[in-house]
This record gives C-alpha cells, structure tokens and sequence, in this order.
C-alpha cells in the first residue's frame, strides 16, 4: 500500500522548517531522515525500523513546507 492512499500527507511525510530545514526535530515530516527501511504502511501508522510513526500524531507545524521547496 502506498502512504498517500492509506491517508498520509506530503507533510506528514517530507515536511521541514521553511527557515531551518531539517534541523529542526519538531519540524519534521516521518521519512526524515529515513534512517531506517518502511516495512509497513497502513491508514493508521508506518513502521520503520523497529519504530511506528502514528498518523493522528500532530507532527505538522503551521508552516510547514516539502522538503523539495526549502532553499527556494
């Protein structure tokens, strides 16, 4: 199953500081880093590693950009 269908946002998932990046832990999305692999996706977490990132875990900060955009 893929993230997205299973309800996970791009932001969830890549999302950075729009000043910092990824410095910031508490501005992170779940794969990053990716320091482990993703062995299981579903509407109410990930598994990586030996780790579970919850969906409903308010990770999002207002502000919040895709990784691919900071530095722009």
């Amino acid at each position: 199953m893929q993230a997205h269908a299973a309800g996970w946002d791009t932001l969830r998932l890549f999302g950075v500081s729009p000043e910092f990046g990824a410095i910031r832990g508490d501005w992170k999305g779940q794969l990053i880093p990716l320091i482990a692999d993703v062995t299981e996706v579903n509407a109410e977490f990930i598994r990586i590693g030996p780790w579970r990132a919850f969906l409903l875990h308010p990770i999002k900060q207002q502000g919040m950009i895709p990784i691919w955009s900071y530095g722009r």
